[in-house]
């Protein structure tokens, strides 16, 4: 019954991530093939652009000082960081508010082979995290030393042993977590702001990271001192370095011995957990007339408490939103420092206004609130098809929230810039026209990708938002687009290239909007 579990559930991962909905054939070999390069290219965009520049700088000086442990020691720490950050909210869905717990409870199914394939899936996570840091580290140690055998087969154990100790280490905090949301009415809303702050806190220790990693170099001595204090991380870095046995030992016990015991208590009220009813904040009744709203108010209402009540959808949606009224601020407070960099770019001058608002176009491809918004319907799709409500109405809907939660952002930072960066009379309009034509654009691309792509099949939200290949498909036409406009920068005066990579972009609005109006409607409609 595992083995069976086990295959229902890749094949649900690989749906959702190919946007496999309902009346559609499977996805070929091509798309499979594809699909897998993207997430290979993300992977590696990630692992050598901010891995790969920290462990380069601390392998030649931590190798020569005869530090080969601290080095390891570290690999361990951000390693342990990175898979925690990245799965724990996962593993809190997974584990203790999954969707179809009381179904598959329902059936013949042991109850531990259920939480088996849960875990399984949630450790495959972590194997994926966790590699996204072991191969630049592993480069920068061939690069600074030749490493012997035994440290790379020590290195390949404790590798297979860390996503362990990750896993526990997400559930208790994902069982917490859970616990603190479970009697808030308003559940979604500490969900997303807990998972900010971690965030930020991840993106602040990463931002400050190469100045620390310096410090660390020249302070080595001291740092090993420190770290070497950390019983758990030393034995795990003098484990590599020495091919030692023993240390090797104590690193899979307290990699591998919390897990269990997760595993074990987990086991015991895993029943419990999965068909438990939790209570909520109450609130006081208060009589008196409902306001009225037309058609189109309350399906814009409805779109809007569906977009704010799953942290998922607004973290993984919205949060581009965020980072532009952050961004906005942050060039206003370091004004005069941006200033004396922009007067540094001696020959590209003139481009910085152009480049500047080709970027904030750019980042309308981290607001993806439309490319999920009818996969996050899921099996519920057909309550809004059954509303005397029109389809085309339905669709202005989900196109109104990306909108009004974008515009204002990039309108904000738009205004920042040009506060900042200043523009020539011939480019101040685009500076605040050209960001919005993006906004436009990235909703309705969004939109018509999740029609064609719904991804209805999930088994909870983040998978829906996070996992559906119409996501990405938004966001990298939203950054072609960019890169196109810049594009005509090298054939035409700036002025007529922003103005021409506008009214082009405008033009694709409007045959999008058509389609989206005729063709789909029927596509959406043919879903429920």
């Amino acid at each position: 019954m595992l083995k069976l579990l086990l295959v229902q559930r890749l094949g649900a991962i690989k749906s959702w991530l190919l946007g496999a909905g309902r009346r559609k054939k499977n996805a070929g070999p091509g798309q499979l093939v594809l699909y897998a390069l993207l997430m290979l290219y993300a992977a590696c965009a990630i692992a050598f652009m901010l891995f790969a520049s920290i462990f380069s700088v601390i392998a030649d000086p931590f190798f020569e000082m005869g530090l080969g442990w601290l080095y390891f020691a570290m690999f361990v720490l951000i390693d342990l960081g990175l898979m925690f950050i990245g799965s724990v909210f996962m593993t809190k869905a997974q584990l203790f508010e999954a969707n179809d717990n009381e179904l598959l409870l329902s059936m013949p199914i042991p109850p531990a082979d259920i939480l088996a394939s849960r875990m399984i899936s949630l450790l495959l996570m972590n194997y994926f995290l966790d590699l996204v840091a072991a191969v630049p580290a592993v480069l920068a140690w061939g690069l600074a030393v030749r490493p012997d055998t035994g440290s790379l087969i020590f290195f390949a154990i404790v590798f297979l042993a860390l996503p362990f100790f990750s896993l526990a280490l997400s559930s208790i905090f994902g069982w917490i977590i859970s616990l603190m949301t479970r009697r808030i009415k308003r559940k979604s809303l500490i969900s997303t702001v807990i998972s900010l702050i971690f965030l930020f806190a991840y993106m602040f220790g990463i931002g400050r990271l190469n100045t620390a990693m310096l410090s660390l170099v020249e302070k080595a001595q001291s740092a090993a001192r420190g770290i070497g204090a950390v019983l758990p991380v030393y034995w795990a870095g003098t484990a590599i370095a020495g091919a030692d046995t023993g240390k090797l030992l104590l690193t899979l016990a307290w990699t591998i011995i919390p897990f269990v015991i997760v595993y074990i208590i987990l086991s015991a009220t895993f029943i419990k957990t999965a068909t438990s009813r939790h209570g909520f904040a109450r609130t006081e009744y208060k009589g008196g007339i409902d306001k009225l709203r037309s058609g189109r108010g309350a399906l814009l209402t409805k779109e809007f408490r569906r977009f704010t009540s799953s942290s998922a959808y607004m973290l993984n949606a919205g949060l581009g939103a965020v980072f532009m009224v952050i961004a906005a601020a942050a060039l206003l407070i370091k004004m005069n420092a941006v200033r004396e960099l922009t007067d540094m770019l001696e020959g590209f001058r003139n481009f910085v206004q152009p480049g500047v608002i080709i970027l904030i176009g750019a980042l309308n491809g981290m607001i993806t609130i439309t490319s999920p918004s009818i996969a996050i319907e899921g099996g519920s799709i057909w309550v809004t098809r059954s509303m005397p409500v029109k389809t085309k109405d339905i669709l202005l809907a989900k196109l109104f929230v990306h909108i009004i939660i974008a515009a204002p952002a990039t309108l904000i930072l738009s205004i920042s810039a040009a506060a900042v960066f200043g523009a020539d009379g011939a480019l101040l309009p685009f500076m605040i026209i050209t960001p919005l034509v993006f906004v436009l654009f990235e909703a309705l691309t969004g939109l018509i990708a999740n029609i064609k792509h719904p991804g209805l099949e999930w088994v909870n939200e983040t998978q829906a938002v996070k996992s559906n290949v119409s996501v990405l498909i938004g966001m990298a036409l939203c950054w072609a687009a960019a890169v196109a406009t810049g594009a005509l920068l090298a054939v035409m005066p700036v002025p007529a290239a922003i103005g021409t990579g506008t009214a082009a972009l405008l033009l694709i609005c409007c045959l999008e909007y058509r389609w989206l109006m005729s063709r789909g409607v029927e596509r959406y409609e043919e879903l429920s």
